[in-house]
């Protein structure tokens, strides 16, 4: 399925663009880890040259990107939504996926609070880095950009047009409309 999307958009790319993916990985390496974190890179690659939108600057941006690229690996694989293959596409235990998942709303109220927030030391720790493996609520913004970016598909959104969507209109979908209407 990657390969199909991919396809479509390769033609889209502007000529004098050359995409490029670096990728450092300070991890040892497995197939299945392998499987989900390229799609999930090829993702950021792709929707970068299709919306030619500058690195993520706050909160709500960084949080769409990686959700987004998150959500990647589970489409691509046909995986259903649950706390294994949460765990498995953040790369945290099944019970640090189920401590999440069972917090999404309470986490949520805490995004809608920081979504603003430029990008810092301090915010990066908070939503998007692992500070221990035992942590309680690991890479929150990588959970909340998944969780809404399924929500939204679940809800009848085609996950193929997340990729030339502005930041602005996923944030607006997903934070600033009628909460009836959001997926």
């Amino acid at each position: 399925m990657l390969i199909m999307l991919l396809s479509k958009i390769v033609f889209y790319f502007k000529k004098n663009l050359e995409p490029n993916l670096y990728i450092g990985i300070d991890k040892p390496l497995n197939k299945e880890w392998i499987d989900l974190f390229v799609p999930h890179e090829m993702f950021h690659m792709v929707r970068q040259h299709m919306t030619q939108d500058s690195a993520p600057e706050t909160v709500f941006s960084r949080t769409i990107e990686e959700g987004l690229a998150s959500y990647e690996s589970l489409w691509a694989h046909n995986m259903e939504w649950n706390i294994m293959n949460v765990a498995k596409t953040l790369s945290v235990s099944e019970l640090q996926a189920d401590h999440l998942m069972q917090h999404t709303d309470a986490l949520l109220e805490k995004l809608v609070l920081d979504g603003d927030e430029p990008i810092s030391s301090k915010i990066m720790k908070k939503y998007f880095t692992v500070q221990s493996f035992d942590a309680e609520f690991p890479v929150i913004g990588y959970y909340l950009g998944l969780y809404l970016t399924h929500l939204s598909v679940k809800n009848g959104m085609e996950f193929e047009k997340f990729i030339s969507m502005s930041r602005d209109e996923i944030v607006d979908m997903w934070f600033y409309t009628n909460k009836s209407e959001v997926p």
